[in-house]
């Protein structure tokens, strides 16, 4: 009957027509202060700070908000904590498996269950998805979409998130960006992310040099004269708030702007109304991406004491996290350019961004 009920979940919408591509945009807030370092000890931007897709799941419509994660191919989805009541739940963004008509076992950790995005109410799927504790991803958040290259066997029953959802498009391909406030963000599936704000006529393509990730080649860097050129990869990660690179290169650089490594915050710390700071370039296959200090300092949310003038510098060493690249672009690059990821083409394209919503971050 388990089977069964698996297989009939799988099948229900496998004849879904090609559905027209529809930006999806989210007003991300800074609001909520959460566990102040990730599992490396560095400060942790808080889950405001990365692309978040509200999706409905189960039989119930349980409503909830996951992190898109473009170096994961998994979803997972937060269990309600078991001792808990069902009121108290209410409060919670958690997911009850035996709330759910629709939802079928597939082993202890894994599940299948309908989902459909806010913003998409006419793609309704089922998709299969790991359980994992409550909080584990943060308390706001009820896990992780994945949009990474499903590579081998990932999931056992239905396609991985990524496949399952972009089979619905024609163009398998998915963009996003971030407001250049870093207040709103913005996710179109099956096409580019429109004009004029993302300046499509500037897009710049570059290959996949592997499917593990959304990996593209460098050929080097400039950050005022502190410079490096030789080849290296790097990958495109959501679901981080920084650019990731060796120390040696890091060391430098957070030299030249005298901004130094504060062990109690976990990162690089300088004032946040500095105007001397320079670009951070980036080159790319015959381009030049260009990351400005408005969004390689976050200024979003300065350190407390109130009035400090201290800021983090969103730069980290890429040895802090296993992304099998020695670079790493997450948040500053998606506010600085609408990023084109195809996997039709197997091509990452960036346009330059200049998303002003004048959107204020709340809590700010």
């Amino acid at each position: 009957m388990k089977r069964l009920l698996v297989l009939s979940l799988i099948f229900a919408f496998c004849g879904a027509l090609s559905v027209p591509p529809r930006v999806i945009t989210s007003k991300r807030t800074h609001l909520v202060d959460l566990s102040q370092k990730s599992k490396n000890g560095h400060f942790k931007h808080v889950y405001q700070d990365y692309y978040e897709e509200g999706v409905m799941i189960g039989s119930q419509y349980r409503v909830g908000f996951w992190i898109l994660d473009t170096a994961s191919v998994k979803m997972t989805v937060a269990t309600c904590p078991g001792n808990n009541t069902d009121e108290q739940n209410k409060q919670l963004n958690c997911f009850n498996p035996k709330k759910s008509k629709s939802y079928a076992s597939v082993d202890q950790s894994t599940g299948v269950d309908y989902i459909m995005p806010f913003a998409l109410s006419y793609v309704n799927m089922s998709q299969e998805f790991s359980l994992i504790p409550y909080g584990d991803v943060d308390r706001n958040m009820n896990g992780m979409i994945g949009m990474n290259w499903p590579l081998g066997q990932i999931t056992k029953t239905t396609p991985p998130f990524s496949t399952n959802m972009l089979g619905h498009f024609g163009n398998k391909m998915f963009s996003l960006a971030f407001s250049l406030t870093g207040c709103q963000s913005f996710l179109r599936f099956g096409d580019l992310l429109p004009g004029p704000e993302c300046d499509n006529s500037k897009i710049h393509y570059v290959p996949v040099t592997s499917k593990a990730n959304w990996q593209f080649a460098m050929d080097g860097f400039e950050f005022g004269p502190v410079r490096h050129f030789s080849k290296s990869q790097a990958v495109v990660a959501s679901a981080t708030g920084y650019i990731g690179m060796p120390k040696k290169d890091l060391t430098k650089m957070m030299k030249f702007i005298d901004a130094p490594w504060n062990a109690t915050v976990g990162a690089y710390v300088t004032a946040c109304k500095r105007t001397d700071l320079p670009d951070f370039r980036v080159l790319v296959d015959g381009a030049t991406l260009v990351i400005p200090p408005s969004q390689y300092l976050y200024r979003q949310r300065p350190l407390p004491p109130y009035g400090s003038n201290q800021c983090v510098v969103n730069f980290e060493d890429s040895a802090a996290n296993g992304f099998g690249a020695s670079w790493y672009f997450g948040h500053p690059l998606m506010a600085s350019y609408c990023v084109n990821f195809d996997f039709d083409g197997a091509t990452i394209g960036f346009s330059p961004n200049s998303i002003d919503t004048e959107s204020n971050c709340i809590g700010e």
